[in-house]
Parts: C-alpha cells; structure tokens; sequence
C-alpha cells in the first residue's frame, strides 16, 4: 500500500521477497505529515527507521545499487556520505537492515582514522570549529592509547604546534615520551580527563566501547568540557549525547 504522502517524503522498502523494515525521510518542516504517515506504516508490523530527508535519499541511491549489484563497499558508501555531507553512522544503519549487508559495519583501520582526523579536526581552524569554542593557550586535552602509535605521534604534534597541553593514559607501561611540561602521564584513565576540553579516544578495543553509559555520566564532571573525539566510531551517537557530551566522530563529522 502507498499513499499521497509517500510523493512528498522519501520511503524505502527494505528487504526483497519480504519487507524488513521502511525507512522514511521527514524534512523538519512536515513532521506532523511524518508522523501520519509512520502510524500508517505501523500497521506493517516491521521496524520504521526515520531519519532526515538527504540520509534517506542516500539510503535509497546505494540499497538501489545494491539490489541491482549484488555489491556493497562500506568505503565508498563512506565517501559518498562525505560529498552529501550525511550522517554514515544513520545511513549504515538502515542499510545493515538488508540481510545480504548486515549491520556489522568493517572496523575502522588505523590509516582511515588518521585521515579522519586530518581532514575533520586538525585541518586549519577545525579542531576549534569542531568544539564550537575559541580555545584558549593552557587549555588541556586528554588522550587515551592502547601503545604509542602513529595515530597516538600524530595527534600530539598537532597538540603541540597549537601549543595545548595534554594528559595521557596508556595500557601500554613501556611507552615512553618525553619530559615537557605540557604533558602528564596518568596512572588511570579518568586521571587523563581532569579538566579537559575534550579527550581523544585512540584506542579501538573492547574496554573502551564496554564502558557503561552511566560511569561516562558520572565521570563527565571532571572534564571542563564534556566533549570526546572519537576516529574509531566507539559509540552510539545518540546515546552518548544524551548524558550530555558533545560526540565527534567519524561518519559523522567531514
């Protein structure tokens, strides 16, 4: 079934012999239409994904692709979310739905978040634009490694060119750097986030991403902004924001 409203917002049918789930795209301005015709839609019984109209239309050009193919590139579906300026973490989603692509996203590998990090943050006046404040010279970073690694060298150049500061934990006891006064090495990883602006999160393993919701909400009164810069994509944006940090993260900053 289809109705009038469908000639106005974006809807996709996910799912071949049968439908998995619809996604709908709702521009801001008609959310009372959208709303009608999600309740339409719910007598479907399968999951109504909603999303802004620009994600949806993505949606619909790469699952278009994609039934047509056979063929699903999270690279390409990654520089296309890039030029559209869309959020890849909403789009994967809805195409994870298809069970031929799955929600499994690849990981991210360390070359891809390097240069998620100097294209979105460090490039020009980005870091600065990103936080959404003029940072100050004494202001202060925290960093969190798994061991010292280009990812690791690379964001405390950065940091040092701009003349910052920053507190570090490492897992790995052995890493060594050097004397500055700009640096403190910290024995726990909350330590590293005593009053920060923002803390980069450059270790992709398991015990960063199993932190519990509420010891993030707990621990955010120690930061002097609650902001976490994340290249690997640890984390629901969502949920996440809705303690209150401000999340950048890859696919969802350019």
């Amino acid at each position: 079934m289809h109705t009038a409203l469908e000639l106005i917002f974006p809807v996709i049918y996910i799912g071949e012999e049968k439908s998995q789930a619809i996604v709908l795209g709702v521009d801001s301005s008609h959310t009372k239409k959208g709303a009608n015709l999600r309740r339409t839609f719910s007598e479907y019984g399968i999951p109504i994904l909603v999303m802004p109209i620009k994600e949806a239309e993505t949606v619909r050009t790469f699952y278009k692709n994609y039934l047509s193919t056979r063929f699903f590139n999270e690279e390409l579906l990654y520089e296309e979310c890039k030029h559209r300026k869309a959020d890849y973490i909403i789009v994967r989603r809805a195409l994870g739905l298809e069970p031929g692509i799955g929600q499994k996203r690849s990981e991210i590998s360390e070359k891809e978040a390097l240069k998620w990090l100097k294209q979105a943050i460090f490039f020009s006046t980005s870091l600065e634009e990103k936080l959404g404040r003029t940072l100050k010279k004494e202001v202060m970073f925290g960093i969190w490694e798994d061991a010292k690694t280009k990812l690791t060298e690379y964001v405390i150049e950065e940091l040092n060119k701009r003349n910052y500061g920053f507190r570090i934990f490492t897992k790995n006891r052995e890493t060594v750097y050097p004397l500055q006064k700009n640096i403190v090495l910290c024995e726990d990883k909350w330590e590293a986030v005593e009053e920060v602006s923002g803390l980069f999160i450059l270790s992709p393993g398991l015990p960063v991403s199993q932190i519990p919701i509420k010891e993030w909400a707990r621990q955010m009164v120690r930061m002097s902004h609650a902001t976490l810069i994340d290249p690997y994509g640890l984390y629901e944006p969502e949920e996440i924001e809705s303690i209150g940090y401000h999340y950048i993260s890859y696919g969802r900053c350019y």
